[in-house]
């Protein structure tokens, strides 16, 4: 029976231990009488205050690596990660052969129509450009990729954004208290609850961000041999030459990333305040968001006009 006391006694008591390492049980608790309503009153509020700075302050320290990985932009291996570039090269050198065989085709029968011969003359030329292309894509691709990566890295490093992860840490304020107590807890948990919930939100945005922009950046640099075929066709080209606005703006979007965010702390200065930098983080979010949405609207216009056209055609 004394062993199963002991054994009671553990269970109940290991949480307790356990919470008070972890900082969220108040000081106050262990010398609290049972009978003291005040006392018990303020144990709770203070332990409340203390699991909510924990909370707040845990969730930061999560953050800031998360946002310093993506404001780093640290690029990929092309090699290792585009694994379907060749699939995608194959397939385009056997529609490239076929839409040759047909504009062949076209050529000849139109005879009579000088017009459609010059645009076969022209679709040929196309045709020729895109095979020497596709044979230097690869080499292409690497090396426009190597000096995004070189721009981000020169740019960061004339940046006032620190070079490793334990400076940016130290750069952001610890809200602590100079007060000592349930009033300073109180105190450092209001200053935690106006700065981090915000700053959560539009951190996670900003590396949702980043990384559908990696996302997206593979899969433009996979399908880019498909892209090519786009540029055949007139009906086609205007969408060919949106995929390279598109890849060419998400390789230079860290960079307006890092000037945002070293303007921001320009402004704010160190320990940074944590508005100016979710406005700067949010400001990023936002470019984004205008980018690929000019994107969509231009795709979306050159169908309209393409429509018009066939009508006014008919």
């Amino acid at each position: 029976m004394k062993y199963i006391i002991l054994i009671l006694m553990l269970i109940f008591l290991l949480p307790v231990t356990f919470a008070e390492t972890t900082g969220v049980v108040s000081k106050t608790c262990a010398s609290t009488s049972a009978y003291d309503y005040a006392g018990i009153t303020e144990c709770q509020l203070d332990s409340y205050a203390m699991s909510g700075n924990k909370l707040f302050a845990d969730q930061m320290q999560s953050l800031e690596e998360e946002v310093y990985d993506s404001v780093k932009a640290q690029n990929f291996d092309l090699l290792k990660t585009v694994k379907y570039f060749g699939i995608f090269q194959y397939l385009f050198f056997g529609l490239l052969v076929l839409i040759t065989i047909l504009i062949g085709y076209q050529f000849m029968v139109s005879a009579d129509n000088p017009q459609k011969r010059e645009e076969c003359k022209r679709s040929f030329k196309f045709i020729i450009f895109s095979g020497v292309l596709l044979v230097a894509l690869p080499l292409i691709i690497v090396e426009t990729y190597n000096f995004s990566d070189a721009l981000n890295a020169m740019v960061m490093s004339n940046s006032n954004i620190p070079s490793d992860l334990t400076s940016f840490k130290n750069m952001f304020p610890t809200f602590d208290s100079s007060k000592a107590g349930l009033e300073g807890s109180v105190e450092k948990l209001s200053k935690l609850y106006v700065n981090v919930p915000l700053f959560a939100t539009i951190a996670k945005a900003y590396i949702l961000s980043m990384n559908a922009r990696n996302l997206l950046l593979l899969f433009l640099i996979s399908t880019s041999p498909i892209i090519l075929l786009l540029f055949i066709s007139s009906l086609t080209r205007e969408y060919g030459k949106l995929m390279i606005y598109l890849f060419a703006l998400e390789l230079i979007y860290p960079v307006a990333c890092i000037l945002t965010i070293h303007f921001s702390l320009v402004l704010s200065g160190v320990p940074v305040k944590m508005m100016i930098l979710s406005s700067a983080l949010m400001l990023s979010v936002a470019f984004h968001i205008i980018l690929i949405l000019a994107t969509i609207i231009k795709a979306s216009v050159t169908v309209v006009n393409q429509i018009r056209l066939q009508e006014v055609d008919k």
